[in-house]
């Protein structure tokens, strides 16, 4: 099974229970991602591959490296899986499997972001390339209803397989729950963590806390 990323970060932290559990499984599991800081983390134990999948370089002559990279090394490892998240990969991947026709495609969208709501021509265009990388997905598993009706509406992808899970999950084991205690109605505060972008909330979040 293939495992792709846009950064070893994404997997490390989303992921990597979920690469041990396959691990569990027999399966011999790789991660394909763009090298950072985590990546020395993922041990001996889950083969790692860098190559440079930036989230928002969208240059040519590196998409076309990357392609030759992913190729080369899809033909190497010859999954009968591939697993990917975020977009990026998504195109990447489904895009050079038209080579392997047998390998199994599976698409996770963990959330459509800005992407799917903005209207300017190069969110539209990347939107065409995403629907149509999809013609080569095999499964396609999302984590939200209004995601996974705009990709069910779709026609010709009637004869995908599609599904809906609740979210992610967390490792409880790692991020215990802790209650709150002792506080009263007066001193109760709440902070928004996440980054400063309007498709975040942060104007309904500063509206609720006037």
């Amino acid at each position: 099974i293939l495992v792709t990323a846009n950064t070893s970060w994404n997997i490390f932290n989303f992921r990597l229970n979920l690469n041990y559990l396959l691990k569990k499984n027999n399966y011999d599991v790789t991660v394909i991602a763009t090298k950072d800081k985590t990546t020395n983390n993922f041990s001996n134990i889950i083969k790692f591959i860098d190559i440079n999948l930036q989230k928002r370089n969208l240059n040519f002559f590196l998409f076309i490296n990357n392609f030759i990279s992913v190729f080369m090394n899809i033909y190497q490892i010859k999954p009968k899986i591939i697993l990917t998240y975020t977009f990026k990969s998504l195109i990447l991947f489904n895009t050079v499997s038209i080579f392997f026709p047998k390998i199994k495609i599976i698409n996770n969208f963990t959330g459509l972001g800005s992407l799917f709501i903005n209207n300017y021509y190069k969110y539209k265009i990347i939107r065409i390339i995403i629907y149509l990388s999809l013609l080569r997905s095999n499964d396609l598993i999302f984590q939200n209803d209004h995601d996974y009706n705009i990709f069910k509406d779709k026609n010709y992808l009637k004869n995908k397989k599609f599904h809906l899970v609740p979210s992610s999950g967390v490792n409880l084991k790692k991020y215990k729950y802790s209650g709150i205690s002792k506080v009263t109605k007066e001193k109760l505060n709440f902070i928004m963590i996440s980054r400063l972008i309007k498709d975040k909330g942060v104007v309904e979040y500063i509206n609720a806390a006037k």
